[in-house]
């Protein structure tokens, strides 16, 4: 069941990414006549459908709570627990929208993948380079700027079990930049249709998906933004298993 779940997701992954390789040419066109909100719609539908089938083909299926504690009038800082590869289509498809994600640099090496996330206004992050590293925090905090909300992972690499790694402070300070709302998401279960079982095989599961209330930053004293960091991790270890 292992393998045929595997094949079946590779089968997908690479799939959809040459069939749909046509609509790079519709959004490079919506983009270039200015057509900006059309673009944005069409590629949140885009993502949300390859999530949501690259989920059913390796046999994930997610349990969501708590989307109703997503501000509607204001963009928002997501900062999810990272568990495994199935956090990246959690998010996709368990918010209220697709959003853009701080990703790792090495997706820049998948061409169609990479221009997808690109008009997702996703933001690719070197964390081996500070001044790099930097500058993703800057150009994720102009995007919420200008109206989109964003996913940043605060431990900045799987932990591959259930218990939550040490959150890094930067991740928070894009929400103090721009003076958007933190929305702590929980990730519980994931890792263990992927990493848990060597790698890149599947075994199909559950996982959960708990969105917490927003935390407005603005109104956090110096200290209380200092300690923000742990008390979202806090937070997220306390609903795993939950």
């Amino acid at each position: 069941m292992i393998y045929i779940h595997t094949f079946f997701w590779l089968l997908y992954f690479v799939g959809y990414l040459i069939v749909m390789t046509p609509s790079n040419i519709y959004m490079w066109y919506l983009t270039k006549k200015g057509r900006i909100k059309e673009r944005d719609k069409y590629i949140q539908r885009i993502i949300y459908k390859w999530a949501r089938r690259m989920m059913k083909a390796g046999g994930a299926k997610m349990e969501v709570h708590g989307v109703e504690n997503i501000p509607k009038d204001t963009p928002v800082l997501f900062t999810p627990n990272h568990q495994g590869m199935y956090d990246v289509p959690a998010m996709i498809t368990g918010m209220d929208a697709p959003h853009g994600l701080v990703a790792k640099k090495e997706a820049l090496k998948y061409p169609i993948l990479r221009t997808w996330m690109k008009y997702l206004h996703c933001v690719f992050i070197d964390r081996e380079n500070p001044r790099n590293a930097v500058k993703a925090l800057n150009e994720t905090a102009e995007n919420i700027k200008n109206g989109y909300s964003m996913v940043i992972f605060p431990e900045g690499t799987r932990s591959r079990s259930d218990t939550v790694g040490e959150f890094k402070h930067g991740a928070f300070k894009i929400a103090q930049k721009c003076g958007c709302p933190i929305v702590p998401v929980c990730i519980d279960g994931t890792y263990r249709i992927m990493e848990a079982n060597g790698g890149i095989k599947m075994k199909p599961g559950k996982f959960k998906v708990t969105i917490f209330e927003p935390i407005d930053v603005k109104s956090l004293s110096k200290e209380e933004f200092k300690e923000l960091p742990e008390r979202v991790r806090s937070m997220i270890q306390n609903q795993i298993g939950k």
